[in-house]
């Protein structure tokens, strides 16, 4: 039997814009035809964001941030080395963290702004030294990255930026039934799995991510369960 929080059940069944707008659009393509209505779920892991989007915010980082640094954690290799890449199609060379960490100060400050990517997979102690770059060397920093892993635990650099952050917004996504999304689903060759590793770093499976509301998460957990008896 899985227990679920008042909270989580609140978050996934109170009011929402962004529900009711994904209703809309449901109910539109109903009406008009889906290849009449544009699917604007940006943030979506499951959704690529329309051709058109996609250009207008490529073209709106290169116009405010031309001196800004790219950086991930050595670790992440899906979109390649030294390499970020979104569902939107926008790809950017970076450096590694690693890289980042042995630069002297004064080339560190030469940057308008660091952007992180994938910072759930940061170590503590690689939080506290971002810390170091924003409130002693007064360059600000940017951090992406999931709160916790498909088991709903979080990952240690997650929970150190959360300490830490001086602000903290979150980038809303929702769920194929239309709820907001707030947990992270694993899927491995296209089933769901909620057993294993909390870093997944398999060359040879298919490994996915699914944003799901907590009703749509802990009905795929306790149907992953049942089949294992």
């Amino acid at each position: 039997m899985t227990n679920v929080s008042q909270r989580m059940l609140n978050l996934g069944t109170a009011r929402s814009e962004i529900r009711e707008a994904f209703a809309f659009a449901q109910a539109r393509a109903a009406e008009v035809g889906a290849e009449n209505v544009d699917d604007f779920s940006i943030g979506n892991p499951s959704v690529p964001a329309p051709a058109t989007v996609a250009e207008a915010v490529r073209r709106a980082g290169e116009l405010h941030m031309p001196e800004a640094l790219l950086v991930k954690p050595e670790i992440d290799q899906r979109d390649g080395a030294k390499f970020v890449a979104s569902r939107m199609g926008l790809c950017h060379a970076c450096i590694y963290f690693s890289e980042l960490a042995a630069m002297p100060e004064e080339q560190v400050r030469s940057y308008a702004c660091v952007i992180v990517d994938e910072a759930q997979f940061l170590s503590r102690d690689e939080v506290q030294y971002l810390v170091r770059v924003v409130d002693d060397w007064n360059v600000p920093v940017i951090c992406y990255g999931l709160r916790a892993d498909f088991s709903l635990r979080g990952f240690p650099g997650s929970t150190r930026l959360l300490e830490l952050a001086h602000t903290i917004e979150e980038m809303k996504t929702i769920c194929t039934c239309g709820r907001k999304a707030i947990c992270n689903c694993r899927k491995v060759n296209g089933q769901f799995v909620f057993e294993g590793e909390q870093v997944a770093i398999d060359l040879e499976n298919d490994v996915q991510y699914v944003s799901m509301c907590p009703q749509c998460y802990f009905r795929a957990r306790r149907a992953f369960y049942a089949g294992r008896k």
